[in-house]
């Protein structure tokens, strides 16, 4: 199985995120402007959860920080002189598991009470272990796992019309992030486990799992705290293999 990493040092993309990268796109904006979370659980909860809730600037810098610090966790496991160089290892993975609850709960926590009553470790767990399955492509969608820092968008956005899988595609661009998907090529056929860390763009199709952003998911395109952990159609932009 060919595993293809790109790895970009976190520090010279933090540096970027000071950098307005469009009239609408910029960190700052999102700073002074909106503090707006959603939170979506489609089709592992039996309502497929959904809640759009303000929040503090003390929450925000709280995730801004959890991410940042899973970052940074990624990054050196995935740093040529690790343990097993560029490949993660099996204690890295479960650091970065470990990492990616705690992230969760603390959102949870931020939620409160009506956060539904979901297991999050054994659904991350069972993601991660899906991700190095490509049989398991067969029987249901490829499992994803993306954490970082960024805008997602999803196309004639109706958030009443969330309802179980999301059919249109959610394209996300990462500024600083790391994700590892079961990629899916027809031509030639293919199904492998590949990931990414750094700058990349991600689409998925079909998706069912955790979804969390900050700000909404319209054309704002505000940088901040994303996570998708699930399943779906995975596909990811410039050198994906």
């Amino acid at each position: 199985m060919e595993i293809k990493k790109t790895v970009v040092p976190i520090a010279v993309v933090i540096l970027f995120l000071g950098i307005s990268l469009s009239p609408g796109i910029s960190a700052e904006n999102y700073e002074n402007d909106s503090k707006l979370l959603t939170v979506w659980l489609p089709e592992i909860t039996e309502d497929d959860y959904s809640i759009q809730m303000e929040v503090t600037q003390a929450n925000y810098n709280e995730i801004n920080n959890s991410i940042d610090d899973f970052l940074t966790l990624v990054e050196a496991a995935m740093d040529e002189n690790s343990s097993m160089g560029r490949k993660i290892a099996d204690s890295e993975w479960v650091d970065i598991k470990n990492s990616a609850i705690g992230l969760v709960n603390s959102i949870k926590t931020i939620v409160g009470d009506d956060f539904p009553d979901l297991d999050i470790e054994t659904f991350i767990e069972g993601t991660l272990t899906s991700l190095f399955n490509p049989l398991k492509w067969f029987f249901q969608r490829a499992a994803i796992f993306s954490v970082g820092r960024g805008f997602s968008w999803i196309p004639f956005y109706d958030y009443e019309a969330f309802m179980g899988i999301m059919f249109r595609p959610i394209f996300i661009t990462h500024i600083i992030g790391f994700t590892g998907a079961l990629h899916f090529n027809p031509f030639p056929f293919r199904v492998e486990y590949a990931d990414r860390i750094g700058l990349y763009r991600l689409t998925t199709l079909a998706f069912s799992g955790i979804f969390i952003n900050f700000g909404d998911i319209t054309y704002d395109r505000i940088i901040g705290p994303i996570l998708l952990i699930g399943r779906s159609l995975n596909f990811l932009g410039d050198d994906w293999p």
